[in-house]
């Protein structure tokens, strides 16, 4: 019984993981935001990461640095973002997780720098994330990094 229960609470909190997850992107294409929507967005992406605390691997402790440190580069909470972002890209790295999620380390680092006025850092971060692109083999992931770089320029 102990095992169902626990299956049970696994996959439910997989189900929120993913749900706040989407929540947290639909607010973030949201044009005309607003500062209620900011804090609803934040915490979308705080609770998806929470979740995924709980039944996640490193990919999705990865991916969750990466969402939170990009919502909160766009909300201006850059030092907090800062944090995140190399958390992000240290766990893709040492974790090796492949080239996407190391380009999508250096995307949010980038994006970072840009919301911090930190031109130079902006520029390194999005050469490397360039020059990775070349190797991701996935044409979806390629795609999806190159229209994330493509805001940045």
């Amino acid at each position: 019984m102990a095992d169902d229960a626990s299956t049970d609470r696994d996959a439910q909190h997989r189900v929120m993981a993913v749900k706040l997850y989407n929540h947290t992107w639909g607010l973030l294409d949201e044009p005309n935001r607003t500062s209620d929507q900011d804090r609803e967005m934040l915490g979308a992406a705080f609770g998806s990461m929470y979740h995924w605390s709980i039944v996640g691997d490193e990919k999705n402790f990865a991916v969750s640095d990466w969402q939170v440190a990009r919502v909160l580069a766009t909300i201006g909470e850059t030092d907090l973002a800062q944090q995140f972002a190399d958390q992000a890209l240290r766990r893709a790295v040492d974790g090796n997780l492949g080239p996407f999620l190391i380009g999508c380390g250096h995307e949010v680092l980038a994006r970072v720098a840009a919301a911090k006025g930190d031109e130079d850092a902006r520029k390194n971060h999005l050469a490397r994330a360039d020059d990775i692109l070349s190797i991701i083999e996935d044409e979806e992931e390629r795609d999806v990094l190159r229209a994330d770089l493509d805001t940045l320029r």
